[in-house]
């Protein structure tokens, strides 16, 4: 039984329409594409974790390739460092930041 399907958000692509809520300054997005106003997808892959687009996102409870909404689960702070869990609200897909302030 498959596990992951295609992404939904990149279709396969490995990249994404620059999203609309960055006007015309999407430069400050790593991997900013000008000439075909694309970005990495963030759905497959995560720019906080440096995970690079793959193609394939886990598969939800019904069947279907998951477009990730994330919640934050957990955080931690002790002295200069934190660390937040962050979980999607629809499939098993998951990830830790920790850094330092």
């Amino acid at each position: 039984m498959a596990t992951t399907g295609t992404c939904p958000v990149c279709t396969g692509s490995l990249r994404t329409l620059t999203p609309s809520e960055l006007g015309d300054a999407p430069q400050g997005i790593v991997g900013h594409d000008p000439v075909t106003g694309t970005i990495p997808c963030r759905n497959c892959g995560n720019p906080y974790t440096g995970d690079v687009p793959s193609g394939v996102v886990p598969l939800r409870s019904d069947g279907s390739p998951c477009a990730h909404e994330y919640r934050m689960v957990y955080s931690d702070h002790q002295g200069q460092l934190s660390m937040y869990l962050y979980e999607c609200l629809r499939c098993p897909a998951s990830y830790r930041l920790d850094h330092a302030d």
